[in-house]
């Protein structure tokens, strides 16, 4: 009896158990999306883009040849200013129109324009065909190169990509031209060449001259302007009458001044637009030809220059118009030959799998369940059986007590009977307990965790799936080969750190007006004089030297009492480090006007040796110095950092150390994009052992850290952070202001009108700048930071391009102090 009760109950666990299984399955199979996969071999151009149209983001069709040359799609045609196909750059009319020229020049003043416009003629010949070679090797070099794609692109997608390229082609192309003529241009007036036509300098008859020697010379003034000085000297073009030297007849748009070359780039075209012009060149050369048919004048409708646009602007765009460019993505498509595209969809419902499915699985879950219910009907059984016993206990008690034979063998059946009756009736009782508290137990345990974790399931898969398949993305690796190379064109990374755990503060900025003339000052910290307090080494701007302020440890300084005056012209930077590994501060600094820096080596007391200066072989004006160890070689190089004046276009140099307190031949690496970095500095900012590069990017208001690779001089990821809108960070430091363990920046916002700290998290990221304003103390442009008030927390002293003084923020964070600095510690 109890084993048919015990497997009736087996029989509804297990309906029970089966329902909910399949239950839960139905639903899985029904919420699950299924990602199936579709393929087509060997598409045409047409069925292609209907697929793109209707599974662009999931389609992928490898191609069969991954690489091939620009050329076999695209076609570039550049478009010349109109001035290069015409008549006045050819060799032909330039030798018939000057033909009646005395071929001494000197005969001529140095005012009159015969002396110059055969020069400028040849110049201008010579520059329409440079470009024109300059222009068509690097559309050449362009279409010659390999586009690399692993996998077929859209037309959209490819269309982008190429035309990417096209255009940084375009960009790289003039600027490979205007180096060239900026070379020729610095070589001639670097070296004092003297111009055939006896227009920057005269030879002086030794007769009259107080000097002897064998060929003296003086510089010829154009307006007062000196061509010792300035080779860009000039004043208007005129043709001056042979007979009458003041009869003086001017040519719009030309100018005559040092060389024919730099007066040529400084004159306009206006002349060739004009027949008046013309004629006037003609009739004061005694040109005689027939005007129309020689050279007509140029046509301002045919130009996206202007007739006055100076000629060094036509150069610095390569004398192009325009770009004429094709792209024939058939041609592109053929070249990949796919041999097959698939694509990937979702399909949520299909009731012939689901069918198929729960089919699949009855009957394993039934042959699992018709195993396991009646092992847990029996265990759950015995389980209640044992409890019962411990807590329960049967007595049968006669109550008459018999003192006969007779009547004690009546009462001992008597109460058998009874015990007997009493034992049935507790088991009738206790099965009825049994499965009631198993269907108790059932229904308001078992069914209801059955269906939670059945609703946590379906929810979550449902979830899980949504998120995992709601949208698929398609990456196309796209290389090129071309030799134009981005050093620093990587992936941008906008990222933000923690909040600092420990509240920066400081106090109201103080000032010392004592110290005047120090507007938009460059300054270095560090211990020069030995005696365990930090001083200060800054340039007054606008001079020649560098003042050393003594600190006396409390916050206050001494009056300037070594000024070190190293230059004939305006120092702009001054950086502290040490370069002979002396144990004593050295001074690098920057000299604006001769674009070289110079090396002061400290010793003992705050006393330097002689200058040493060096050569910066780049283009630009010098706006970053770096100091440190880049080659792993133990000997400490620099890193000098130019942008070319009036431009974004920028350059690194890189000074090896070749012993003795020297440094190698200027490495420049261009930077191949707009890049107009105000200051660097260098450290480990993600420990990882690897020296990191930091800028402050005065064009988009930018923080710019360069993850290095290591020993290999390479970086392999760009991160940005904002400053702010209009901020404009000037200069840059890293130090530990939060005593965290990580670096962090401190940057002075010049238009926000204060310091902003940025906290770094020491994975590479940093906070959003905290900012700290400097109230009058407007417009912070240099920074520099350590303990002046011997506190035991760092300071960011401050120079304005406003105020001509110099202020400190003192720090009064109670949290932020660092290990004190060693009295020889630079800073």
């Amino acid at each position: 009896m109890r084993a048919k009760y015990l497997g009736q109950l087996a029989t509804r666990l297990y309906i029970v158990l089966l329902v909910i299984g399949l239950i839960i399955l139905t639903l899985y199979s029904v919420v699950k999306p299924r990602l199936l996969s579709k393929s087509f071999a060997k598409p045409s151009l047409d069925v292609y883009n209907s697929l793109v149209r209707d599974h662009h983001d999931t389609l992928r069709c490898p191609c069969s040849n991954i690489s091939s040359v620009y050329d076999r799609y695209v076609q570039i045609e550049p478009k010349f200013h109109q001035i290069c196909s015409s008549p006045f750059v050819s060799d032909e009319w330039r030798k018939s129109l000057t033909s009646n020229l005395v071929p001494d020049l000197s005969i001529y003043t140095q005012r009159d324009y015969r002396r110059f416009i055969s020069a400028h003629l040849q110049f201008l010949t010579g520059l329409c065909r440079l470009s024109n070679q300059s222009v068509n090797a690097s559309v050449g070099q362009f279409l010659s190169s390999l586009f690399v794609t692993p996998a077929l692109l859209s037309e959209t997608d490819f269309d982008a990509q190429v035309n990417s390229l096209i255009e940084q082609s375009k960009v790289n192309t003039p600027r490979i031209f205007t180096r060239f003529i900026r070379l020729i241009r610095d070589t001639n007036h670097g070296n004092a060449i003297i111009s055939a036509y006896g227009t920057n300098f005269e030879y002086i008859d030794p007769l009259y001259s107080t000097k002897r020697y064998a060929a003296n010379t003086k510089a010829i003034t154009y307006d007062n302007c000196s061509c010792h000085l300035n080779a860009n000297c000039t004043i208007q073009a005129a043709f001056v009458d042979i007979n009458s030297t003041s009869e003086v007849i001017p040519i719009i748009g030309l100018k005559i001044g040092c060389t024919p070359t730099e007066s040529f780039l400084a004159s306009s075209l206006a002349c060739f637009y004009n027949l008046s012009c013309i004629n006037l060149i003609y009739n004061q050369l005694n040109y005689s030809n027939n005007i129309p048919s020689v050279a007509m004048p140029l046509s301002t409708d045919k130009s996206r220059f202007s007739s006055n646009t100076p000629v060094i602007d036509l150069v610095n765009k390569v004398f192009i118009e325009n770009w004429s460019t094709a792209i024939n993505y058939s041609s592109y498509f053929d070249q990949c030959s796919s041999s097959s595209c698939s694509y990937t969809y979702i399909e949520r419902v299909n009731l012939l799998y689901t069918v198929t499915l729960i089919s699949g699985i009855y009957g394993g879950l039934s042959l699992i369940l018709k195993w396991l219910c009646p092992m847990i009907i029996r265990l759950w059984f015995k389980t209640y059986e044992c409890r019962k016993k411990r807590t329960n206990r049967i007595e049968s008690m006669s109550t008459d007590e018999m003192v006969t034979d007779q009547e004690t063998n009546t009462s001992v059946r008597h109460s058998n009977a009874s015990n007997i009756t009493d034992s049935l009736t507790l088991v009738s009782t206790a099965s009825t307990n049994t499965s009631s508290i198993l269907q108790r137990f059932l229904c308001c345990k078992v069914l209801p965790c059955v269906l939670i974790t059945m609703a946590i399931i379906s929810l979550s898969v449902y979830l899980i799936n949504k998120g995992k398949h709601h949208t698929f993305s398609r990456s196309n690796t796209v290389r090129t080969t071309t030799a134009v190379i981005d050093m620093l064109g990587f992936s941008t990374i906008d990222s933000t750190a923690a909040e600092p755990p420990c509240p920066i503060a400081f106090h109201s900025i103080i000032l010392y007006p004592g110290h005047i003339h120090l507007s938009s000052s460059p300054l270095a910290v560090a211990d020069f004089n030995s005696d365990g307090h930090l001083d200060i080494a800054i340039i007054k701007r606008g001079e020649r030297n560098i003042d050393l302020l003594f600190g006396n440890g409390n916050g206050n300084f001494q009056e300037p009492t070594k000024s070190l005056i190293l230059s004939d012209n305006e120092l702009t930077l001054v950086v502290v480090g040490n370069l002979n590994n002396d144990s004593y501060p050295d001074l690098v600094f920057a000299n604006g006007a001769n674009n070289d820096i110079g090396v002061l080596l400290g010793t003992r007391g705050g006393t330097f040796l002689a200058q040493m200066t060096h050569l910066i072989e780049a283009d630009g004006l010098l706006n970053s110095i770096i100091i440190g160890d880049f080659n792993n070689d133990d000997a400490t190089d620099l890193i000098v950092t130019t942008t070319i004046e009036n431009t974004c276009w920028s350059n690194i140099c890189v000074l090896l150390s070749s012993g003795k307190e020297t440094f190698g031949p200027t490495i420049v690496i261009p930077v191949e994009f707009r890049f107009e970095p105000t200051s660097a500095i260098i450290g480990d900012f993600n420990h990882d052992d690897r020296l990191d590069f930091v800028f402050t990017e005065r064009s988009y208001d930018n923080v710019m850290l360069f993850l290095g690779n290591g020993s290999d001089g390479t970086f392999h990821e760009l991160k940005k952070f904002m400053t702010g809108i209009r901020a404009l960070p000037r200069s840059i430091i890293a130090c530990d202001f939060n005593n965290d363990g990580h670096q962090d920046f401190a940057v002075a916002l010049s238009v926000a009108n204060g310091v902003g700290l940025m906290f770094g998290n020491g994975g590479g990221d940093f906070t959003v700048p905290i900012e700290f304003l400097t109230g009058s103390f407007r417009k912070p442009a240099f920074i520099a930071t350590g303990d002046f008030n011997s506190d035991g927390r760092l300071d960011i002293v401050v120079t304005s391009e406003t105020n001509l003084t110099m202020g400190i923020l003192f720090s009064s964070c109670e949290c932020c102090g660092f290990k004190p600095l060693n009295k020889r510690t630079l800073v």
